[in-house]
């Protein structure tokens, strides 16, 4: 009897052992990605809440280099005309990795 969802029959222990090395694998490597992009978000953040907390001249020199920083993050990203579209390809990729070579 095969099972539907991937799993290994429960008599191959060979079969088995791989399946679960590879699922521990799996989850660590998502696990790593978690981190980075919490980390990634955490700076962003912590950017947008020292352009909020700023006074007046100071804010606007940040904001000036927050936005800066934005654009030069997506630059290199070929897809459209506008600032939007390339953030908004850059977002994309963030979430789906693997689905352009060459673009990250």
């Amino acid at each position: 009897m095969t099972e539907s969802h991937g799993w290994p029959p429960p008599d191959d222990l060979a079969a088995l052992h791989a399946f679960t090395v590879r699922y521990i694998r799996s989850a660590l490597a998502e696990s790593r990605m978690n981190d980075e992009h919490g980390d990634l978000l955490a700076a962003r953040v912590a950017a947008l809440e020292e352009v909020a907390a700023a006074r007046w001249p100071r804010r606007w020199l940040l904001a000036a280099r927050l936005g800066r920083t934005l654009r030069a993050s997506v630059r290199h990203i070929e897809t459209g005309g506008t600032f939007a579209a390339r953030r908004a390809e850059s977002a994309s990729l963030a979430v789906h990795p693997g689905r352009r070579g060459g673009a990250r």
